[in-house]
């Protein structure tokens, strides 16, 4: 248990920088020429949106396998690399106490994380159709009519590309247990993030809110679908992380959070659903 609980720790890691590096190339878009702690955190976030950009692209002409596994690491830590001062708001938290102990808690939560998503992946959905539509995708290219076989398969997620890309090499057949943990993960960062705003009293009325307020329900769903290939579970996660930068507009008026909740909106609806209008609108 050990082993696997370190095995998914690492990955989530590998996935991290490479997800980092593709982000900082979506950065260099915007013109962004200070980068601060949540600016690291909106590159993570638009680099898992270019990720699934990149694999419905990818998928009109070749399966989701190893070779797109390839291409996209080298192009993500090509870019972790090149942009390597980014990750300045790192040492900057390192230099404190608080710092240090936030990123001791992250740590810890990822390795109690890993361990949650080893469960069995009990969705009913996941033998129904979406362990068959990942391996269609993880085998051939896109397949026009495929709904003709089965109507769910006409749903056509985008989701799956990113449950199929983990789909891979030693974690073959086992893409549940990294897809929805690896958000979740990212989410207790801005968790974090709050949590060390508000002990330094810098935005204590907004963070104690969102912290108050979501904290349960994401703890919840950490022992709950996280080690599943549940298509709602992504939604609420981008939700919860659009609403981290509404609350910075309505609590402390910092009106260039817009700028950054605005493409969260546009990763959200890569994988919104039909019947996921309220987030939508949202």
């Amino acid at each position: 248990m050990l082993y696997n609980t370190i095995s998914i720790f690492i990955t989530w890691i590998i996935l991290t920088v490479a997800l980092l590096g593709m982000g900082f190339y979506i950065i260099q878009i915007f013109s962004i020429k200070k980068i601060n702690t949540e600016i690291l955190l909106s590159s993570l976030c638009l680099g898992w949106g270019a990720l699934i950009i990149m694999l419905q692209i990818w998928h009109l002409f070749f399966p989701v396998d190893t070779l797109a596994v390839a291409c996209f690491l080298l192009i993500g830590f090509s870019g972790s690399i090149v942009h390597k001062h980014y990750f300045h708001p790192i040492k900057l938290i390192l230099s404190t106490n608080k710092g240090k102990l936030a990123l001791l808690f992250v740590i810890l939560f990822a390795l109690w994380l890993s361990n949650q998503v080893m469960r069995e992946n009990r969705l009913y959905d996941s033998g129904l159709y979406h362990l068959s539509m990942i391996q269609w995708i993880s085998t051939y290219p896109i397949v026009p009519g495929l709904g003709n076989l089965h109507g769910r398969f006409a749903f056509n997620n985008s989701f799956f590309l990113y449950l199929s890309f983990l789909d891979t090499g030693y974690w073959k057949n086992l893409s549940a247990h990294l897809g929805n943990g690896l958000l979740l993960l990212f989410l207790s960062f801005y968790l974090c993030l709050s949590f060390v705003k508000v002990f330094q009293n810098r935005i204590a009325k907004g963070g104690f809110i969102f912290i108050l307020l979501l904290t349960y329900p994401v703890l919840y769903r950490c022992t709950d679908i996280c080690a599943t290939t549940s298509t709602d579970l992504p939604i609420f996660i981008f939700t919860i992380i659009i609403a981290y930068y509404l609350f910075q507009v309505i609590f402390n008026q910092k009106w260039a959070s817009l700028i950054m909740a605005e493409p969260m909106k546009k990763v959200k609806k890569l994988v919104s659903k039909m019947d996921s209008g309220p987030y939508i609108v949202f």
